[in-house]
Formats: C-alpha cells, sequence, structure tokens
C-alpha cells in the first residue's frame, strides 16, 4: 500500500479566502485582486525575449548576450554578416582547392599544407577533405591522439607538442634572421646586465669554492684556445 502523506494545514488567511471564494464566487479575493472571478482575464503581456528553455531549443534563432539581456536587431545583423562571410570564405577554399593536392587553408602568412583526398558521400557527390583540418574541428592534437591546449577549433596542439614547436619556431627565426636576433640579443643583455650581474655576486659570495673553480676551468679554456702551455 503506498504511503500517502499529509498536507499541512492551510493559512488562516488563505483559509478564509477559500470560503469566501466558495461562498460567493463574483466576490474580490482579498489580498488578490478586486476583479470578480468570473470576469476573463487579459493574456500577460508579450516578452521581447523567449524563456531559457526556448533559448536552449530555438539556439539558432535567438541567443543572449553575457549580461543575460536579449539580442539586438544590431547583434542579429552582425552575427548575419558573419555567417555569410564564413561561407563565402568556405565557397572560396573549396574552389581554390578543385586543382591541389595541398590544403590551402591560412594560418596568417603560412598555409595548412595538409594532404587532401576526395570523399564519396551518401548522395553520389564528391567532397575534398584535410585530414589536418578535420582534426583541427574535432580538438585533437596534430602530432598524437590527445586534446588540443586551448579553444577547439583554434588550437592545433596538445600543451607538450605546443612548446616543442614553439622552440622550434624560435630556432628557425634565429637562423633564417641572424642580424635581428642578434640585435634582439643585445638589448636584452644591455637591459638585465645589471640583475645579472648583482645574481653573479651574490651566488660568487655565497660559493666562494665553486666560483674559485670554475674560474680556474674558464681561464684553461682560454689558454687551450689560444694555444698558450698550461
Amino acid at each position: 500500500m503506498r504511503c500517502q502523506r499529509e498536507r499541512p494545514p492551510l493559512r488562516p488567511d488563505r483559509r478564509e479566502a477559500l470560503r469566501a471564494r466558495v461562498a460567493h464566487p463574483t466576490r474580490a479575493r482579498p489580498g488578490l485582486d478586486a476583479r470578480p472571478a468570473n470576469v476573463v482575464r487579459s493574456p500577460p503581456p508579450r516578452r521581447d525575449y523567449p524563456p531559457a528553455s526556448a533559448v536552449a531549443r530555438l539556439g539558432h534563432l535567438w541567443s543572449l548576450r553575457p549580461g543575460g539581456c536579449p539580442m539586438t536587431r544590431r547583434d542579429r545583423r552582425r552575427m548575419a554578416w558573419r555567417n555569410y562571410q564564413r561561407r563565402q570564405r568556405a565557397a572560396d577554399l573549396a574552389r581554390r582547392q578543385q586543382s591541389r593536392t595541398t590544403c590551402a587553408r591560412r594560418f596568417g602568412s603560412a598555409e595548412c599544407g595538409g594532404r587532401l583526398e576526395t570523399v564519396v558521400l551518401r548522395d553520389g557527390s564528391t567532397a575534398v577533405r584535410c585530414e589536418r583540418c578535420e582534426r583541427l574541428k574535432a580538438g585533437i592534437c596534430l602530432e598524437c591522439p590527445r586534446p588540443v591546449d586551448g579553444a577547439v577549433g583554434w588550437a592545433r596542439r596538445c600543451a607538450f607538442h605546443h612548446a616543442r614547436e614553439l622552440r622550434n619556431a624560435t630556432r628557425r627565426w634565429r637562423r633564417n634572421n641572424p642580424d635581428r636576433a642578434q640585435r634582439s640579443q643585445r638589448r636584452y643583455y644591455r637591459r638585465h646586465k645589471r640583475e645579472h650581474d648583482a645574481a653573479s655576486s651574490d651566488w660568487k659570495r655565497a660559493h666562494p669554492e665553486k666560483a674559485k673553480a670554475a674560474g680556474i676551468a674558464r681561464r684553461r679554456r682560454l689558454r687551450e684556445r689560444l694555444g698558450v702551455a698550461v
């Protein structure tokens, strides 16, 4: 047998209001409104934005700003223009990749360079896809199966491979631009020379024996380089 919970007793004010409504249906309900109960009420005013449940269902039609206020006409026009530009860029990219074997998608001043493959769809049409771009859209690292370190659709590598690629890019830049790298290194040395000298003096005072051994080894290497007998 199902256990039924007892309803809590009504408050005195609610009990009196209910008795008055049952005895006299046309009498005003105390504390609620002064209109008779048999009068048809007007519909509630129309809101300019849908409730949260409708926003979740109709996300492609309605949206809310981060502060919770509804989108204005200007916001919707801006979103429509961005979607139009995105479709135009996709169509231009598909047009340029028809006669290529590598992906022509731009990432700043560089191209993707991934290998293109032609895929036959269910309706018999063909589409050109790039494996690197597909991994980018899925949020998978280009070097390994781990997730990317950043926003999906923008980040290309995980944290480990991102740091390694950053180091390799720095080495490539220094190799391709030796003059600019040397000027940058000189500026850094002049800017941080005082801090470096202070830290070196503190270390030498704290480790006199190690500092003396390092000085002897440095002088020995200098004599060997100059061809002077030790």
